[in-house]
């Protein structure tokens, strides 16, 4: 055995635990990020035996998003109240519901607590966005196969970490009009190109054009009698090619014989 190991298994220890002020036997406590059962009341020197580990005991339990809690729900330790809760906001995870809790209300029940592990698969709700650092991905971030505004931080100038691109796909059917989006962040485009649709003719009369809004972002682009062909702008200008919050990123056509295009308008988000 390692001589410097003090406990085995370390799961009871007698602490000055955080929370609450006064523990008394059989109250969940709170020890810096740990949570556990107080085997005792507190003692004269401050410190109370505590359980971390694995054990199932009958504990006061609410329900506070409504809706009930459901056997194997988590469930969290918050300072100050006598209860655990079904609410992670504020709160330490603390176990697993044993029992069912009905919609609304306080029961006791039987938890299994659970050591929260350093790494590996948690607990529903045993992660949130107050245990996380700012700018760092929390569960709004999380989404799968989404890219937003929150995941593409704004790219300033002589920015020394590299940003991500952004990219707005437009559909535009063979018609002179106004093919719009509205943004929802600060986008500064820095490219575009379009790709020949549609089985009809094409002609160099059938163009198509970046805007912001009205005003012109890009030059007016031919599409040409090729069939598939993809043509790219060739000049933005920099005072129209940041379309703000709300603003309206637009390509717009014209019809001769043949306007269909689909338009990729690549860009960066700015502040």
């Amino acid at each position: 055995m390692a001589r410097n190991i003090t406990y085995r298994p370390g799961w009871r220890l007698n602490i000055p635990v955080t929370n609450p002020l006064i523990p008394l036997s059989g109250r969940a406590v709170r020890y810096g990020i740990l949570t556990g059962i107080a085997l005792a009341d507190r003692r004269a020197d401050g410190t109370t035996p505590v359980d971390f580990g694995p054990f199932v005991a009958r504990l006061p339990v609410r329900d506070e998003l409504t809706g009930g809690i459901a056997v194997g729900a988590a469930l969290f330790y918050r300072d100050d109240v006598a209860f655990l809760t079904n609410n992670p906001t504020g709160t330490h995870y603390f176990g697993i519901a044993f029992g069912a809790v009905g919609s609304g209300l306080t029961a006791t029940i039987e938890v299994i607590h659970s050591v929260t592990p350093g790494a590996g698969t948690l607990a529903v709700g045993s992660i949130g966005t107050a245990q996380i650092a700012l700018g760092a991905v929390n569960e709004p971030r999380m989404a799968p196969a989404s890219l937003t505004g929150l995941i593409a931080s704004v790219v300033p100038n002589a920015n020394v970490v590299g940003g991500l691109l952004v990219l707005h796909r437009i559909d535009c059917p063979s018609a002179s009009q106004d093919n719009n989006i509205v943004l929802t962040h600060r986008t500064r485009i820095i490219d575009a190109w379009a790709l020949n649709t549609g089985i009809a003719a094409h002609a160099t009369a059938d163009t198509w054009q970046v805007r912001n809004a009205a005003i012109p972002v890009s030059d007016i682009v031919a599409k040409t009698a090729t069939i598939n062909a993809v043509r790219r702008i060739s000049t933005i200008d920099p005072a129209q090619a940041e379309i703000a919050v709300g603003g309206t990123l637009r390509v717009t056509t014209v019809l001769s014989l043949n306007a269909a295009v689909t338009a990729y308008i690549l860009g960066i988000r700015v502040a």
